[in-house]
């Protein structure tokens, strides 16, 4: 699906997995150069109405949106990630990071189903720990101190019910 020239998977892992063998995905991943990782965009609202210690239990929701560009024979697959976290019911901060990573190729482009499965077998466990980092460091100089965020788990966990 395209929605303002961005190309955001419309499809499951699976339906993907379908259309994409694996030695198809392999010649990708072999094609398949990073260039670079940056913030495209970055937003940060603090809220200092409680008193915060760096000793109170915080809860922190991260909800994640993918997308891809292809422009000329580069791609740039992005991950947006908008991030609450909490202190009883009090929010504490409210920030949105967009990080990108820039591939280059030789042959085949991204399209929906290949970004599919690189962005879930890939590129949220690559562009994650840049998302932490920055969180980190928002609350560190909004003098909050620091908090390390839990690591991304993706297949490498499943539930129960899955097979």
């Amino acid at each position: 699906m395209e929605k303002n020239g961005k190309n955001i998977p419309s499809k499951s892992l699976e339906e993907a997995q379908k259309k994409v063998s694996p030695e198809q995905y392999r010649h990708f991943l072999e094609q398949l150069e990073l260039e670079e990782i940056f913030i495209s965009k970055i937003s940060s609202e603090l809220f200092l109405n409680k008193k915060y210690s760096s000793k109170d239990s915080v809860n922190i929701e991260i909800k994640i949106k993918s997308y891809f560009e292809n422009i000329e024979k580069y791609t740039f697959g992005s991950n947006v990630y908008d991030i609450k976290i909490k202190s009883g019911n009090k929010i504490l901060l409210k920030s949105k990071i967009e990080i990108t990573a820039q591939f280059s190729y030789k042959e085949i482009p991204f399209d929906e189903n290949y970004f599919k499965i690189f962005d879930d077998l890939s590129l949220q466990m690559m562009l994650f720990p840049y998302a932490r980092l920055n969180i980190n460091r928002i609350l560190a100089d909004a003098g909050l101190g620091y908090l390390t965020l839990p690591m991304k788990k993706s297949f490498f966990t499943k539930n129960k019910n899955q097979k």
